[in-house]
């Protein structure tokens, strides 16, 4: 049994054994680095698995991924067979990128329907899948929406994308295609982004991938091929030299190493790591020094070197690496630090670091079975990493005595200077030194390069040979195509060497060249230097002419003269970095001389490149009568270089000619090539087509008779399309002047393309006189095409006439149909309308004429004619046809200007009614046609003729008189007022009239045949009648009031009216009043005796006054626009009206500065045309309706200082009427002035939680004052001026500016209210002078501000500052400054000031009080800052806020300088001062007048752009957990490294839980805020040490809504100062403060700040200084009690902290967002990651052996002396060892054994076997340049002394005696040790009784790690066998029961003061237990058991042994 017993034990051990040697054997081959990738490794499952995250056998999931690929734990699972699946069900999804429905699938899986996976194959991974699945950490596992419906459901975290990427790789790599959802819209959680954005597709993202992982694999397998990854070398050349340079430097090589790397542009797998230089005495090889490189030479370069490093994926990613490729000679310089005579006495080692990565990966292949053995898609299961390698080179470098030389190659051009031509590269192959050269160099910008260095020793004598081929020239030079071959021939002579060189330039056949091309090269030994010049033809600059011939279209090509062309060349914008045409190109008018019709567009253009010239030519004007082609042409002139020699230059090598229209192509082109003459002269040809031309015409004729008829108006519309297409009618104009009747409508008109027809509206607006008129519209279409004529040239021609009439003449209404008979018909030889119409011939009529009144006064006599009865009666009976009227006819007496009414009456002296339907008056020499006549306008008298003298009445023309009917003779009055203009009494006064038309025949007269010149004293026919006047002499005054225009808006008019001026017109209307005086007293005011207006022509008369008396003239005008020019200026022939009055100084004084310019009723602007420009606008409508007066006066005469004295005029007594007309006088434009008013957002600040984020908008680029701008802009000429200011513009901004604020900050709720949001909102508001020459003051503002805001007077200010977003820093300092210190915002510094307004918040306007003029062109900026208020729920009301704002006062001043046209008596007055009141309105813009229903129509006005202020996005802070493993060794101190799982050096990092399954926090995360925390001044180490926590308010916010494992998310973040706390140890099992730490913290330092743009997978937080002091120093002493409360993890919180983190509103932006349009409130901070790694483990070891025992009998004598090690006879001595306690045996006789005794002497030894550690807090976080290393000290040691050995204080120095009960108050040992110390009962055998207890502090001694200290302790004892209490043996037991640690750290494996004293063995480290002594009776004395006992065992132990072996070996 007991047989069979040990047999299963054995094999179990041996099992065991076997499998552990299995394990470690498999562990050696997965992490040996030289597995042959070429054929995968299969296995069983178990062998590999348990050393990889793979699974070992069956497993089940129930969860699909988002690709429906499984997913469990954290493996990493990928599909292997596309064409398997999983159970799904079909469905639609919608897209949440684009909005469209996609077909999906849902999982159909669920907790009771798992998919069982069994693995059938292991193994290695290829070495392309190892890179492609060690590439980064991620996982398939995440949670997923199923709903397809939510934007979720295409959802996946970035981890998930890095694993598609990878399962896309698998795929390609196996020759499969890529998944199906490369190219669907799946968004990153992360980013928020699609993962196809741009040109960064995840496809490419792929591709990338599977390009590195092949060249991976390539990579590998040229190592194995090459002898695998160790098979690297370094030699040093035959020839290598130690070279002496200057300042202790020494140049050692040349060197060349071996080695494979791999990688393409951007990525390298392996390179040289470190280079170093050891030095040794030659002659003893004794090592001296060792030296960093501090430069290598290589490829003619010399340079500091930068070595190969790896990043986070063990790939060097580096672009500017220095140091040797693989087979590349190079040197080395170091700083030895010798002088050039000790070089020989050294020898040198160098040292080369390589580095290589590699990855390797072992995977699991599955199949999957579901519900009913259905197979599904195949997986495997998957776990890579990698890893970095390293290994060393060394090669000594010796002396050899050597020469040198160098070559360099020098290019330069064939000029006559040889001008140097850098970025030149040549390919060099040769045999140097019996070896091959091939390199690529290229010349520096001194067109020099250094090709090679070359060791001479008489080894390498003879010729080196290089073979030079030029790869590729610098620009504009021509590449040569020969080679140069250099032969360079080294010898020797007496111990020097020295070189020849000789080149020759060889075809490529290889002969040499012959002629100029032998000139290419040629060679220089300057020194040891050879110099290879080598020439190249450089390319000169070209030009070309660009002609264009103008021919007309068609057979016949007429060349064309009168053209003007535009041509642009496409260029780069040196502002914007943009390709565009030039802004305005280049006009041509003038033909090409001497060649009819050929223009020259560009003449000698430079060439300079090879490549194109694009240019667009328009024609900006035809050749006269043809057409202008309206399309643009682009030219592109293609160059090339041509060569001739050694000489080339550019030229042109082809052009291409493209026509356009309305940006599409234009066919055919009217421009073509007609040749490109010499390569540089390119000659065009453009057609155009001839215009073609018609008339348009109405013959008027008499529908009766066909006679032509004058007198008729019509108006013509014609038909136009905008840019819209859409066609309406123009205004029209009136046609009346006619020839015989045929009016002309249009006359030449043009034919041309731009419609394919022209269409009209005719009206008739006046008929002929007596013809009724046609109240219709004729609709005329004249249709075109194009045709070639006679000569053979294309031309517009008329097609064909459409003509239709309608009844209804608005040609914008629905046209009715005429009902009648077209009256309009077309003759087609003349394209003429000609329109007829019917008259009714009717009565006899006869006419009488007579005055009724003069000047409204009947004459004394009446003159109304009588008719006797017997007249009557003769009529009647046909006597007579006409009757006797009588009535008066002598001459009445008249004076010029009287008015006189005829009444002229119309009898009907026939049988049936008639009309009279026209009557003219002829009016004599001397009258007129009284103007403003309500008789003349009642009866309609009219001029037809225009004459002035035939007036023609149709007043009567629908009145019928009624026929005769014998009694009573009907009749008809028309009356006409006359005025008197004779001014002679020989001026003919007789007026006669006639019926001149009615609507029949008249029986016995004849209409309109009245012989005036002829006419006597009675009427001619009874149809005709007459009166006569006679006159009465009088004086007349007038004069001219004209316009006089000034030569520009600034230069004064000349005073004189301008004949050649058709602009310098008279002025109607204006007032004019005539005083008299009855003397020429030139001071004294006169009276007014008569007031008029002037005509249209600007004149005006005074008629009729008395020649006898003295007058003069006042004008009145507008005297806001109007001022008067200058007075009284020499006249001219050709300009002889001057201007005679000026205004009085005081009245221009009073009205400057008594005009209301602030006080103008807003409907004066009716347009800005038409605002006080009228002259004769004498009132304005102010605000409260009321008429103002705008009218100043103006007289004749001068200002004489404070007088004015009147310029008179009089007449002397004449027969005739004396006329005086040349008091005239000027009126001109004041100058303008014009202020303008710009609003735009210029910020909006965003303050909450202490946080404060200012954002620019300012999009309409509000411009800065011009003079600032334009520093000479006053002396600029008047035209440049007004371009500036036309300029002085800002820019359009389309729809609203966001606001966007995230949600966090939205419902910040605030801390006791404070802190909340608030958001402010600055506008700039810019006053700008847009006079030219005048000085604006705007006084008053009124802005219209938004419902939700509330202004803030502090945040608000006035600068002559233009503001830009460049400024927001400043802007945001400011506005904290004034927010937190309660003061204005304003830089008085910066002469800014304070905003005064009254604010009227029931309307939300302020009313803003300004001062301060403005120059021309300068600015003033307003800066208004509003806070948004707030709802009722205390949150910002969002939704788009509006501001308007506008100029409510202001004030317009004369610059000083400014010329007034005469201004107190004196012309062309200069302003002297800047005071001046000018009271001019703004010229487009009326003051205080916004309608804010309508928004801003003036300049004066504006609205800023809305601000939509909306709450989008969250801000979120998220990290993880885990242990770092501590892979890291500094200095013998096991650390980790602070990054987590970033390659094969965190193999063994450990995810921590942040909660355990249960729910129970492992680690506590908080988030606290620390706004308001202040810097210490001091810098005290780690960050968190830099915040001041005193006094201050540190809020706990939260604890993480998302924890996943052992990640965690702080959702809705609100801007602020975080802190993120963890704490560890509270409760915790195993992360405490005692045993663990947080890891390396890579952002140690000054700054407070978190590093949010750190590495995301480093250690983000840190433990506390002094928490971790406080921790440490709690248990630098350990006893007993402290050492079980840490075992028992008591008290071991700790708390580590990261450093301020900076929630900006806006991420990483400092608080200021230049451009309002990026800003990203929403933004996650990630890496806040919490890093533990264990502490070094501390620990003592007591050892206690027995050191020698000596036994004195009782005589004295010794018997025995014996001490460890040496042999004495009776003493078997067994020495303690790890696993079995000693055994010392002394024999000896019982009878001796009386009286003798015994002394122990033991050896307590102390070693510090802990782990190290160094103190030092910068180590305790960086792990570098630690402290003092920790040390451990056994502080106290007690020895339980048992079995009555004796303790005797003298001979023991150093331990003294102690009871149980002192040392268990003391805290030395524990309650269950005292116990036993004490209590004898308790004792199990008599050996085990404590006898004495003693301690000693000998061993206090700090001890490092390995050391350890020792003392002794002597026993004494008195043998007598028969004691009862002395059985012969004795045992001594000791331990540690207070040890110190400089860092507080327990004993990691056992507890101070627990160890029982009477145990036989110790229970831990701490404590030992001596050799027991045994003295032995002699043999059979009773002790026989004890022998027997012992053989057994050890036979037994034999057979067991023996047993052992036989089965290890049989298995082995």
């Amino acid at each position: 049994m007991k047989k069979n017993i040990i047999k299963v034990s054995v094999f179990a051990i041996l099992i065991g054994l076997s499998i552990l040697g299995i394990k470690n054997l498999i562990s050696v081959k997965v992490n040996n680095t030289g597995i042959n990738y070429t054929e995968k490794q299969a296995y069983t499952v178990p062998d590999v698995a348990k050393n990889y995250n793979v699974p070992t056998g069956v497993w089940y999931t129930n969860k699909i991924n988002r690709f429906f690929v499984p997913y469990s734990g954290t493996y990493q699972i990928y599909c292997t067979n596309r064409d398997k699946s999983f159970p799904f069900k079909e469905s639609r999804y919608k897209s949440a990128t684009d909005g469209k429905i996609y077909r999906g699938e849902v999982n159909e899986l669920n907790s009771d329907s798992s998919i069982k996976f069994t693995p059938t194959k292991a193994g290695y991974l290829y070495a392309d899948e190892a890179y492609v699945f060690s590439r980064d950490n991620c996982t398939s596992t995440c949670d997923y929406s199923t709903n397809y419906t939510k934007d979720e459901y295409n959802t996946v975290p970035a981890t998930v994308k890095n694993w598609y990427i990878k399962q896309n790789a698998y795929w390609l790599l196996n020759d499969d295609t890529y998944g199906s959802y490369v190219d669907r819209s799946i968004i990153v959680k992360e980013t928020r982004t699609a993962w196809n954005t741009g040109k960064k597709t995840i496809k490419k993202e792929i591709n990338d991938l599977v390009s590195e992982a092949t060249n991976y694999e390539t990579y590998y397998k040229n190592v194995q091929d090459n002898g695998g990854l160790n098979a690297h070398w370094m030699e040093a050349s035959k020839t290598a030299t130690k070279e002496y340079k200057n300042n202790g430097e020494v140049r050692l090589g040349p060197y060349k190493m071996n080695y494979y790397s791999l990688g393409t542009t951007g990525y390298r797998f392996s390179g040289v790591s470190y280079m170093n230089v050891e030095m040794y005495l030659k002659a003893t090889n004794q090592f001296l020094n060792t030296f960093k490189v501090a430069r290598i030479e290589m490829r003619g370069k010399t340079k500091e070197p930068n070595f190969f490093k790896t990043g986070n994926d063990c790939i060097s990613r580096q672009n500017n690496i220095w140091y040797p490729r693989s087979g590349e000679e190079f040197y080395i310089i170091i700083n030895a630090n010798i002088n050039n005579n000790e070089i020989n006495n050294y020898n040198f080692q160098v040292n080369v670091n390589f580095e290589y990565m590699i990855a390797s990966g072992y995977e699991v292949k599955c199949n999957g079975r579901y519900k009913s053995n259905n197979d599904v898609q195949p997986v495997t299961v998957v776990d890579a990493k990698r890893r970095i390698k390293t290994e060393e080179i060394k090669k000594v470098t010796n002396t050899t005595t050597t020469g040198k030389y160098k070559v360099y190659i020098k290019k330069v051009d064939f000029s006559k200077d040889e001008n140097i031509i850098g970025n030149v590269k040549f390919d060099i192959i040769g045999n140097v030194n019996k070896e091959k050269v091939d390199k690529t160099v290229k010349t520096n910008a001194n067109g020099k390069t250094y090709v090679n260095s070359v060791t001479i020793t008489n080894d390498t004598l003879g010729n080196d040979v290089y073979d030079i081929t030029e790869n590729s020239t610098k620009k504009g030079y021509i590449k040569f195509n020969e080679k140069i071959k250099l032969t360079v021939t080294k010898s020797e002579k007496n111990g020097k060497f020295s070189t020849k060189a000789k080149v020759q330039v060889l075809d490529k056949n290889g002969k040499e060249v012959s002629g100029d091309r032998k000139n290419i090269a040629k060679v220089d030994i300057v020194n040891d230097e050879i110099i290879v010049t080598i020439k190249n033809t450089k390319i000169e600059d070209g030009s070309f002419y660009l002609n264009i011939k103008k021919v007309s279209a068609g057979t016949y090509e007429k060349p064309l003269s009168g053209a003007e062309f535009n041509i642009k060349e496409w260029i780069k914008n040196d502002k914007t970095n943009r390709w565009e045409w030039e802004e305005n190109g280049k006009t041509i008018t003038a033909e090409k001389k001497g060649e009819n019709g050929t223009y020259t567009l560009l003449s000698n253009k430079k060439i300079n490149k090879s490549g194109t010239y694009n240019y667009w030519i328009t024609e900006t004007d035809a050749p006269d009568d043809y057409v202008r082609f309206t399309g643009g042409i682009k030219v592109i002139v293609t160059t090339g270089v041509k060569q001739n020699g050694n000489t080339a230059n550019y030229v042109v090598k082809s052009v291409d000619i493209k026509a356009y229209k309305n940006n599409t192509e234009f066919n055919p082109s009217p421009v073509t090539l007609e040749e490109i003459k010499d390569k540089k002269i390119i000659n065009l040809k453009m057609t155009n087509i001839q215009k073609g031309s018609y008339d348009l015409k109405i013959n008027k004729v008499s529908s009766s008779s066909d006679e032509s008829l004058s007198g008729a108006k019509f108006k013509v519309q014609k038909a136009t399309k905008n840019s819209s297409g859409t066609w309406s009618w123009n205004n029209g104009t009136e046609i009346s002047k006619n020839a015989n009747g045929i009016y002309t409508l249009k006359e030449k008109v043009e034919i041309t393309e731009a419609e394919p027809f022209d269409c009209y509206w005719i009206t008739e607006t006046q008929a002929p006189y007596g013809y009724n008129k046609f109240t219709g519209g004729i609709r005329v279409q004249v249709n075109k095409k194009i045709e070639k004529n006679k000569a053979g040239i294309q031309q517009y021609v008329v097609d064909s006439v459409e003509i239709k009439a309608y009844e209804d003449r608005d040609p914008t209404k629905t046209r009715v149909d005429f009902k009648g008979k077209n009256p309009v018909t077309w003759d087609t030889k003349e394209a003429t309308i000609t329109l007829k119409m019917k008259n009714k011939p009717q009565y006899d009529l006869a006419l009488r004429k007579f005055i009724t009144s003069i000047n409204g006064k009947a004459p004394s006599v009446t003159r109304v004619p009588s008719i006797a009865t017997s007249e009557v009666t003769a009529l009647k009976n046909g006597i007579k046809t006409t009757a006797v009227k009588s009535h008066p006819k002598d001459a009445l007496e008249v004076t010029t200007g009287d008015r006189v009414v005829y009444t002229i009456r119309i009898y009907n002296e026939g049988k049936v009614a008639g009309k009279a339907t026209q009557i003219i008056d002829y009016l004599p020499e001397g009258l007129k046609l009284a103007g403003n006549s309500k008789i003349n306008t009642t009866y309609g008298w009219t001029n037809p003729s225009k004459d002035g003298k035939t007036m023609v009445s149709e007043y009567l023309k629908d009145k019928e008189i009624a026929a005769f009917n014998g009694t009573t003779l009907a009749y008809r009055d028309v009356q006409i007022e006359c005025e008197v203009i004779a001014t002679k009494a020989k001026d003919n006064l007789k007026n006669i009239a006639e019926i001149t038309a009615d609507d029949g025949k008249d029986r016995d007269s004849t209409p309109k045949n009245v012989n005036r010149g002829n006419y006597g004293s009675t009427s001619q026919q009874d149809d005709d009648d007459f009166e006569l006047l006679k006159l009465k002499p009088t004086i007349n005054l007038g004069g001219t009031v004209w316009l006089d225009l000034r030569g520009g808006k600034e230069t004064l008019a000349n005073g004189l009216k301008d004949s050649d001026n058709k602009d310098e017109k008279g002025l109607k209307g204006v007032k004019v009043e005539l005083y008299q005086k009855d003397d020429a007293n030139p001071v004294a005011n006169g009276t007014k005796i008569a007031e008029t207006t002037t005509k249209d022509n600007g004149t005006y008369m005074f008629e009729k006054q008395p020649i006898d008396k003295w007058y003069y003239v006042k004008f009145t005008y507008n005297g806001q626009n109007y001022e008067n020019t200058l007075y009284n200026v020499s006249k001219t022939n050709d300009k002889p009206i001057n201007s005679n009055a000026i205004e009085k100084k005081q009245d221009r004084d009073n009205f400057n500065n008594g005009f209301n310019i602030n006080d103008i009723s807003d409907t004066e602007l009716k347009n800005e045309l038409g605002y006080f420009e009228d002259y004769n606008k004498l009132t304005y409508q102010n605000r409260k309706k009321e008429a103002i007066s705008c009218a100043i006066s103006a007289y004749t005469g001068h200002q004489n200082g404070k007088d004015f004295y009147y310029s008179h005029y009089s007449a002397p007594s004449s027969v005739d009427n004396v006329t005086i007309n040349t008091i005239d006088f000027g009126i001109t434009k004041r100058i303008e002035f014009d202020m303008k008013l710009e609003k735009d957002v210029y910020a909006a600040t965003v303050t909450v939680n202490g946080k404060t984020q200012i954002y620019g908008y300012n999009k309409k680029k509000i411009q800065d004052s011009i003079k600032d701008r334009i520093p000479n802009y006053e002396s600029l000429s008047e035209t440049k001026k007004e371009e500036a200011l036309n300029k002085w513009t800002i820019t359009v901004v389309k729809g609203d500016y966001q606001r966007a604020i995230a949600e966090p900050d939205y419902n910040f709720a605030g801390v006791n209210g404070n802190g909340k949001l608030e958001l402010y909102v600055t506008y700039k508001i810019a006053v700008k002078n847009q006079s030219m020459s005048m000085l604006g003051e705007v006084t008053k503002i009124k802005d219209y501000y938004d419902s939700t805001y509330t202004y803030v007077p502090e945040l608000s200010w006035i600068s002559s500052k233009n503001y830009s977003t460049k400024d927001l820093t400043d802007v945001r300092g400011r506005i904290i400054n004034s927010l937190q210190n309660s003061k204005e915002i304003s830089n008085e510094e910066t002469n800014e000031s304070t905003v005064s307004a009254y604010d009227n918040v029931t309307n939300n306007t302020l009313d803003i009080a300004l001062s301060g003029k403005l120059q021309s062109g300068e600015a003033k900026y307003l800066y208004l800052t509003f806070k948004v208020k707030k709802d009722e729920s205390g949150k910002v009301i969002t939704g788009t806020k509006t501001n308007t704002a506008e100029i409510a006062a202001f004030k317009s001043y004369y610059k000083k300088g400014t010329v007034l046209p005469c201004y107190n008596g004196e012309n062309e007055y200069e302003v002297k001062n800047n005071t001046t009141i000018a009271g001019r309105v703004d010229r487009d813009s009326i003051p205080n007048n916004l309608n804010k229903s309508n928004g801003p129509k003036e300049d004066d006005e504006d609205k800023a752009p809305g601000l939509n202020a909306k709450v989008e996005g969250d801000r979120t802070i998220t990290g993880f957990v885990w242990e770092d493993a501590r892979n890291n060794n500094v200095e013998g101190s096991m650390i980790g490294n602070g990054m987590y799982k970033q390659g094969s050096q965190d193999i063994g990092d450990k995810d921590i839980n942040i909660n355990d399954e249960n729910g129970n926090t492992i680690i506590k995360i908080e988030l606290l805020e620390v706004n308001g925390v202040n810097e210490k001044s001091k810098y005290e180490g780690l960050a968190q040490e830099n915040l001041d926590y005193k006094d201050k308010v540190v809020r706990i916010i939260d604890k993480p809504q998302q924890i996943n494992g052992n990640t965690f998310t702080f959702n809705n973040v609100v801007a602020g100062d975080y802190i993120v706390k963890f704490t560890y140890g509270d409760g915790s099992v195993k992360y405490n403060g005692q045993d663990y730490k947080t890891t390396i913290f890579k952002d140690y330092g000054d700054n407070i700040e978190y590093n949010s743009t750190q590495n995301s997978n480093l250690s983000g937080a840190a433990d506390v200084w002094s928490e971790r002091e406080k921790l440490n120093n709690s248990s630098k002493t350990m006893k007993n009690t402290k050492a079980k409360s840490l075992a028992d993890k008591e008290n071991c919180s700790m708390t580590a902290e990261t450093k301020k983190i900076v929630a900006e509103i806006e991420m990483n932006s400092k608080g200021i967002t230049e451009d309002a349009t990026y800003s990203m409130p929403n933004y996650t901070i990630s890496g806040v990651n919490l890093g533990l790694v264990e502490r070094p483990k501390a620990q003592l070891e007591l050892n206690k052996t027995v050191s020698n025992v000596k036994v004195t009998l009782a005589d004295g004598s010794i018997l025995f002396d014996a001490s460890q090690g040496v042999n004495v006879d009776n003493v078997a001595w067994q020495q303690n060892t790890n696993k079995n306690r000693g055994l010392i045996q002394l024999s000896m006789d019982q009878e001796i054994m009386h009286g003798a005794s015994i002394q122990i002497t033991y050896k307590l030894t102390v070693k510090n076997v802990g782990e190290v550690d160094y103190e030092g807090k910068e180590f305790y976080y960086t792990g570098k340049n630690h402290g003092n290393t920790v040390t451990t000290t056994p502080n106290t040691v007690v020895d339980y002394v048992s079995n009555n050995l004796q303790f005797n204080g003298k001979n023991n120095t150093g331990w003294e005696v102690v009871n149980a009960d002192t040392l268990y108050k003391d805290g030395y040992i524990d309650q269950a040790v005292k116990a036993t110390a004490r209590a004898e009962d308790k004792v199990k055998t008599k050996a085990q009784k404590i006898n004495t207890i003693v301690k000693t502090d000998a061993l206090n001694t700090a001890l490092e790690p390995g050391k350890s200290v020792d003392t002794t302790l002597v026993l004494t004892q008195v043998i007598t066998p028969e004691n009862k209490n002395d059985n012969l043996t004795y045992s001594n037991i000791a331990e540690i029961v207070e040890v110190s640690n400089t860092v507080g750290r327990k004993m990691a494996f056992s507890i101070v003061g627990n160890q029982d004293p009477t145990a036989n063995t110790p229970s831990e480290i701490d404590a030992s237990i001596a050799e027991k002594i045994v003295i032995l009776p002699p043999f059979g004395d009773g002790n026989i058991v004890y022998y027997i006992l012992g053989a057994v065992v050890g036979i037994i132990l034999i057979g067991g042994i023996t047993l052992i072996i036989k089965k290890v070996l049989i298995i082995k």
